[in-house]
């Protein structure tokens, strides 16, 4: 139990890391298709780079350059979070048409990191646009989901689980009938999770593989939240539960 628990503990410390680098990775990523006087940027600029002198994919990478990714930033209207994600979009596709271009995920960006750390950003994106629809009116999408959670712990037997978790969507629903705001319910939300994560570390287990329809699931929404909202980042970063030995 002692083993399972550290291991858990070494993925959530693992997804938390990846969360934050992503999160601040997001805070430089302007500059990363920012065309210049010779219409380059670091992004085009990262993709020749990677390709140059490997037969066959310097041709195809010149050729996405110059006839779909620096068209597309030369007329795009779109700026910001959607601009990259539709730039992410353009690049996923052109990686699809051939096993060999998945190479270019390698590509490393100046100043940024590589084509792959780019496009995860990217999805970061997709995910928080469906944060605040998640907890949104009576009946969020979340609190939905934690029912179902709950009945499936019932049907399963997992009674001493299950138990917590109807605390847990009692204390959630007490919090949303007296914060409608998003970045209020969002903080709410956290903390009672981390709370009671604190109590039983099981429960996260089975809170963070809840799937929120739109989103993805709960795991990458409580890690995506605190981004959004100020929230502080040291404290959601360092508050992994306390190992607690059950063996005896």
């Amino acid at each position: 139990m002692v083993a399972y628990k550290n291991l858990t503990m070494h993925g959530l410390a693992l997804g938390r890391l990846s969360k934050l680098v992503a999160y601040k990775q997001s805070l430089v990523i302007g500059g990363v298709a920012m065309l210049d006087m010779n219409d380059d940027c670091p992004l085009i600029e990262a993709i020749l780079n990677a390709s140059k002198g490997i037969s066959g994919l310097e041709a195809a990478a010149q050729g996405f350059c110059d006839e779909e990714l620096r068209p597309f930033l030369l007329n795009t209207t779109l700026v910001g979070k959607k601009k990259h994600i539709a730039i992410a979009a353009l690049i996923k596709k052109f990686i699809a048409r051939n096993a060999e271009y998945r190479y270019f995920l390698t590509a490393d960006i100046d100043g940024f990191g590589s084509l792959s750390s780019y496009i995860y950003v990217t999805e970061g994106f997709v995910q928080l646009r469906h944060v605040k629809t998640s907890i949104k009116g009576p009946n969020s999408i979340l609190v939905v989901a934690l029912e179902a959670k709950y009945q499936q712990l019932i049907a399963e037997g997992k009674l001493t689980i299950a138990v917590q978790f109807s605390q847990i969507i009692d204390e959630v629903k007490l919090a949303f009938s007296k914060e409608t705001s998003f970045r209020g319910r969002l903080a709410h939300f956290i903390k009672i999770i981390r709370t009671h994560g604190r109590l039983n570390f099981a429960i996260l287990e089975h809170v963070f593989t809840i799937y929120l329809e739109g989103f993805g699931n709960l795991f990458d929404f409580i890690h995506c939240g605190p981004y959004l909202i100020d929230f502080d980042l040291t404290e959601v970063t360092a508050s992994t539960p306390r190992c607690v030995c059950t063996c005896n």
